[in-house]
């Protein structure tokens, strides 16, 4: 199977901020749903995803752009059901949001990072909180995609990789850690494929979430993906307005009072809920002959070490390893901990462990 594997984290989906005015004030705001009390700095982003220190900001520019979105009477009249206790309206299902969006931004900047916030809710048997952040975080991300361009990488990468059936190089597995779509998104331009589904089928993406993996699986998503189990087509929205956030309320209503997440983001440490061998095993077969790593803007951080130490496990031959992140010499030392005994071939001391510092194209090993 692949001989060449990558490994992505947040900075593999960075892209670009306006370096004239890197930072925006947001200020507080009231409408016919009270004060909204969204306060705060938020990055200017052109390209790509926020890094998790600037998440907070970045809800407080997301709730706002919710709180007014413009919408017609005719979609502010619609009602959502909600379980046995009936429906809610439309304005009343956006304040719900925009109060649940506002406790996450709370819990965000009282919290090194929001993964932190769900596996403290997670350990504490909190679990419809831990469901609620699951879903917000989709619905989240899902904006922040459809309101901002793609990381321009992305893009570039694709065209390097794909042959001339529109297929990923066959000697390539990508496993990312990233939540995001930029691959699908980025893939609609090349592919006759426009849905998003029809994209993930053909790019061979997997989840902790689906139910059946097969031989062609080539993109492998550790985290899940943040959207829902109904799946709202990312590719049919340019931006923020009155389609996109009724799909987004009718998703959120569905979950509010359900025992289970309807999000299809599951993280990787929680595995014991989603992992299932099926997942495991068709890990296993795409990367077992891997002989290369590259890893981009992904820090190994320990929550994630059993995960990596079994991808790692996985991988016998690997032979050499190239690190891209600006701050890669801090990342190498990292790699100690999730070397097994096999690993004879690739560590510090035969320099087999290479440092990228410049993240501006994901980078393309010799190998390829």
């Amino acid at each position: 199977m692949a001989k060449i594997v990558y490994l992505l984290g947040a900075g593999a989906s960075y892209g670009k901020r306006d370096e004239k005015t890197p930072i925006k004030e947001l200020r507080s705001k009231q409408d016919v749903l009270g004060d909204s009390n969204i306060i705060g700095k938020y990055a200017n982003i052109t390209e790509g995803l926020p890094l998790v220190t600037e998440i907070p900001g970045r809800l407080a520019f997301i709730i706002d752009k919710i709180t007014h979105c413009p919408c017609s009477s005719k979609v502010r009249n619609q009602i959502f059901p909600l379980g046995s206790n009936g429906g809610t309206g439309f304005d009343t299902a956006k304040k719900m949001l925009v109060q649940d969006l506002t406790w996450l931004k709370t819990a965000s900047e009282s919290h090194a990072t929001i993964d932190t916030f769900a596996k403290k809710l997670f350990l504490k048997g909190q679990l419809k909180n831990f469901n609620k952040v699951e879903s917000l975080l989709s619905i989240y991300f899902i904006i922040e995609q459809a309101i901002n361009k793609i990381d321009g990488r992305y893009d570039t990468f694709l065209a390097s990789v794909l042959n001339t059936q529109l297929n990923i190089d066959d000697r390539i597995t990508i496993l990312t850690w990233n939540y995001d779509s930029q691959f699908e998104i980025a893939y609609k331009e090349y592919g006759e494929q426009k849905d998003s589904i029809g994209i993930r089928r053909k790019l061979g993406i997997a989840d902790l979430k689906d139910q059946s993996y097969d031989t062609r699986n080539q993109i492998f998503k550790l985290n899940g993906t943040a959207n829902f189990m109904s799946h709202i087509d990312l590719n049919r929205h340019k931006q923020l307005d009155e389609v996109l956030l009724t799909e987004l309320l009718d998703e959120y209503i569905k979950g509010y009072n359900e025992d289970v997440s309807n999000s299809r983001i599951s993280f990787a440490w929680d595995n014991g809920k989603y992992m299932s061998k099926n997942f495991d095993d068709a890990l296993q077969t795409a990367i077992q002959d891997a002989e290369t790593l590259v890893v981009i803007g992904y820090t190994f951080p320990f929550f994630n070490r059993e995960v990596d130490r079994n991808i790692f496990a996985k991988m016998p031959n690997l032979k050499r390893i190239y690190i891209q992140d600006p701050n890669a010499e801090q990342i190498k030392s990292s790699l100690d901990s999730l070397y097994s005994t096999n690993h004879t071939k690739v560590t510090h001391i035969n320099n087999n462990v290479f440092t990228i510092t410049n993240p501006t194209q994901f980078y393309l090993p010799p190998e390829l």
